[in-house]
């Protein structure tokens, strides 16, 4: 989120206080990430101690709480896991916000960065120790476990204004209805592509494991001793490997290796056989997803501001340019969809 959260300061500071036991002295509001439902903030604590804080508008998926802190305690080093309450629970509340607080950890993401070769093999290592863990039977029960239906709100909404895309007063839904018609046919493949994968997967049969589902180089947090850490536990789910294994075989701007960053990452995970349906599959849906949510926040705009309406019109057209995620979901094209 790029903008604050509309939760005052002091209502922050006295929850830090009352539930997490930790006195702040100051607070920073970050503008990072594309997640609009959740602002960060660098907290300084009396002490000095530095912590990460998260501020959901949305609800919290609590099995994501359980699987980080599992895989903490079962020696996954690299996992940053929310921190208890002070009596416990999962995370504070304010108004209709949830506060989950974090451990700070001085860095850059790898996606800003850039990794080196012994990061890539790392990072590697580290999908591969993921994909083989056992959860306990009471936790897997409680995951999302994949079902190959596209997430139906992103979906519904890029069907929806796709459908009605007309003339518009607000300058920038004008401005974005003049790309979209400018790319009209190229959406409605998208949109189709997306259903037919999904309907063709839903009777494929598939090994499903446990997946992070965000593991992409902007939630990998390099230190400045080289230290790797993953961050984000926001949506793990049970499912097939090529749900993660998407963000490295991408080969697109920003997120995926270049070919001889993608061999250092196979030599940390090991030899995979890659089910190309599947990660065909994931590339749609992933770009769907993005596609309905940047348009819905332009279009459907909600209790948003200027500067994050503007930031998702421009992060829909950023998705067309070479290299970025239309593309990477084309790249499959002529393997699965041959005679089409």
């Amino acid at each position: 989120m790029i903008e604050k959260p509309n939760l005052a300061d002091d209502k922050i500071i006295a929850c830090l206080r009352e539930v997490y036991d930790v006195h702040a002295a100051e607070i920073e509001f970050l503008p990072l990430g594309y997640d609009f439902h959740a602002g960060v903030y660098r907290v300084r604590a009396d002490s000095g101690k530095d912590y990460f804080l998260k501020v959901r508008s949305d609800a919290v998926y609590e099995p994501g709480i359980h699987v980080a802190r599992y895989l903490k305690a079962q020696g996954l080093r690299q996992v940053v896991a929310p921190l208890p309450t002070a009596n416990g629970a999962l995370w504070g509340t304010v108004d209709e916000y949830a506060l989950l607080l974090y451990p700070y950890i001085g860095g850059k993401s790898g996606m800003e960065t850039g990794l080196s070769d012994a990061q890539w093999v790392e990072y590697g290592e580290v999908l591969r120790e993921l994909h083989s863990t056992r959860l306990p039977d009471a936790l897997a029960r409680t995951l999302r476990r994949e079902t190959f239906i596209p997430t139906e709100h992103a979906l519904h909404t890029l069907r929806q204004i796709h459908a009605d895309i007309r003339s518009y007063d607000d300058p920038l839904q004008q401005q974005l209805a003049a790309f979209w018609r400018d790319h009209h046919t190229e959406i409605t493949q998208i949109i189709k592509r997306t259903e037919t994968l999904s309907q063709r997967l839903q009777a494929h049969t598939a090994k499903f494991v446990l997946c992070h589902a965000d593991i992409h180089t902007n939630n990998l947090l390099l230190t400045e001793s080289g230290q790797l850490f993953v961050v984000d536990w926001d949506q793990p789910m049970l499912a097939p490997k090529e749900r993660d294994l998407m963000f490295i075989m991408d080969r697109g701007i920003g997120f995926g290796p270049d070919a001889r960053q993608e061999r250092l990452f196979f030599q940390g995970y090991g030899a995979a056989k890659v089910d190309w349906l599947a990660l065909a599959y994931y590339r749609y849906e992933w770009l769907a997803q993005d596609l309905g949510s940047f348009a819905e926040v332009v279009f459907l705009p909600g209790d948003v501001g200027e500067e994050t309406r503007q930031d998702s019109a421009r992060l829909f057209m950023l998705q067309f340019e070479p290299g970025n995620l239309v593309e990477i979901a084309h790249m499959l094209d002529a393997m699965v969809f041959e005679g089409e």
